[in-house]
């Protein structure tokens, strides 16, 4: 893990740059009946039965320091395949590097030897020698950003049914613009220490998402606005309901939380409009703690009385 991020911690030197490598598979299903496009308060509808059409490998690089990355769309994902794209690296993409400093994860063809195997020796030896290979350690593949480009790419573009390789191909081209495919959208993991990897949120920014949450429509688009995983909105909103504002951990102010504070209180300044916004939360759930208590006493009751009477999923009565 120490060799990943000590490469990441590099200042960035276009002789040197930095490329991230990882792959995954995507599944060709096409529609055996037309959809149903959406409208104003429907949305679009796609029939249960699909027709498979085999399945199709997508080769990301990354290169983070650069503001660069493309997709390759191959047939499948052999130690061929992935010898030309180290190929298409070292003379198509980066020419001009002295030596290319190589990320991917331990797939048992990310290895020279997939160069040896497509390859004449001479050749294989070259494109050996254009390449500083990393790998990260074993269960941290996580740590190869390129696995995190393609957990976007399939988000944003591949979340749907695309029934061949060349409607795929058109899909991956359309998408770098959302995949902040411009220079300056540079990849922040360098200026990371091991103890800075973790955001952390104040109780205040905390109680002030979950108002917004209550009146968002769209908890994604809230989420992306503040700059929080949905998942931790959704996880401050259990604890939020199990023990109230105590229950929110107050810890020191996130490192980076100017942008997501600036975003919270655009709705309004933080005053006593938000501070009624949050008691009146409170006041909705505890109704619902009131709701649930009774609900759970009465199906206590109606076990109660069938255990009694030798009703269904009961003991039958010696009467």
């Amino acid at each position: 893990m120490e060799d990943i991020l000590e490469v990441y911690q590099r200042p960035h030197d276009p002789a040197f740059p930095v490329v991230c490598v990882d792959e995954t598979s995507k599944q060709l299903i096409s529609e055996t009946r037309v959809p149903i496009a959406a409208k104003p308060g429907h949305p679009a509808r796609h029939d249960y039965e699909y027709e498979r059409n085999g399945t199709a490998n997508l080769f990301m690089m990354f290169a983070p320091l650069e503001g660069w990355r493309h997709v390759k769309v191959t047939d499948r994902h052999t130690a061929v395949d992935y010898a030309q794209v180290l190929k298409d690296l070292s003379d198509t993409h980066f020419p001009d590097a002295k030596k290319i400093v190589l990320v991917q994860d331990n797939l048992n063809t990310h290895k020279p030897a997939s160069l040896y195997e497509a390859f004449p020796p001479e050749e294989a030896r070259r494109l050996v020698e254009r390449f500083e290979w990393h790998y990260t350690p074993k269960h941290g593949s996580w740590l190869d950003m390129a696995e995190s480009e393609l957990s976007v790419l399939s988000g944003q573009c591949l979340d749907r049914r695309i029934p061949d390789k060349q409607n795929l191909i058109e899909e991956v081209v359309g998408c770098p613009p959302k995949l902040r495919h411009e220079k300056e959208a540079h990849c922040s993991t360098r200026r990371t220490s091991v103890s800075q990897t973790k955001t952390r949120w104040t109780r205040d920014f905390k109680l002030l998402a979950l108002s917004r949450m209550e009146d968002a429509v769209d908890v994604t688009a809230l989420a992306a606005e503040l700059g929080v995983r949905r998942e931790l909105l959704y996880k401050w909103r259990r604890k939020y309901r199990a023990g109230g504002a105590e229950a929110l951990c107050q810890i020191g102010r996130p490192l980076n939380i100017v942008r997501s504070e600036a975003a919270v209180s655009a709705s309004g300044p933080v005053s006593d409009g938000a501070q009624r916004r949050i008691a009146e939360l409170e006041r909705k759930i505890g109704q619902q703690q009131v709701d649930l208590d009774f609900f759970r006493a009465a199906l206590l009751q109606v076990r109660e009385t069938r255990r009694t009477n030798g009703g269904p999923g009961g003991t039958p009565s010696s009467r």
